[in-house]
């Protein structure tokens, strides 16, 4: 299971991300895919998906219109992630404005449990980020050269990056710097 956050819902867009998820499961998950099924939305339907399904091997299905059990394992799944991220949220006391970055946690925690990795720090837990200093200016004396952030998660497309929110201002970073 693999969770991208993408709010477009445009056909090339989509595209995109199911290449990254077939190269993620058969670079980091080392199983080969051939088969793709989907649900029949548009976006899904694109020619030049199924064109570059065709060229991989990749056999594409999707299921019929409104039958519901046609996509059962993947309506489970789906079922199972949000559980997952209901949980994450709730104990985190992060409000529900946080449940993409909550729905990534779930699933990239049960990868890391799944292929037996290191797991990941707590959603939500207090880290200290430490500060961007500019280049022009040099930290002086007793000067705070950390803050204190809550994880929000890796991010998706760094081996060493996270997402974290500055409480005080509310802002989420990306950022390799926590200490």
């Amino acid at each position: 299971q693999m969770c991208i956050r993408d709010r477009t819902k445009n056909g090339s867009t989509v595209e995109l991300i199911v290449k990254e998820l077939v190269l993620h499961v058969e670079r980091k998950l080392r199983y080969k895919v051939e088969r793709i099924h989907t649900d029949p939305g548009s976006e899904l339907q694109a020619k030049a998906l199924t064109a570059w399904c065709a060229d991989k091997g990749i056999r594409k299905t999707s299921s019929i219109p409104e039958d519901f059990k046609g996509n059962g394992s993947a309506e489970s799944a789906v079922g199972l992630v949000k559980r997952q991220t209901r949980a994450v949220l709730s104990e985190s006391g992060l409000a529900l404005s946080y449940w993409p970055f909550a729905a990534a946690y779930a699933v990239k925690q049960r990868e890391r449990l799944a292929l037996k990795d290191t797991p990941l720090m707590k959603f939500g837990c207090n880290v200290v980020v430490k500060k961007r200093v500019s280049c022009n200016r040099r930290v002086k004396g007793f000067e705070p050269i950390g803050q204190v952030a809550k994880y929000l998660g890796p991010m998706r497309n760094s081996s060493d990056g996270h997402y974290v929110l500055i409480e005080e201002n509310g802002k989420v970073l990306k950022t390799s710097r926590i200490v």
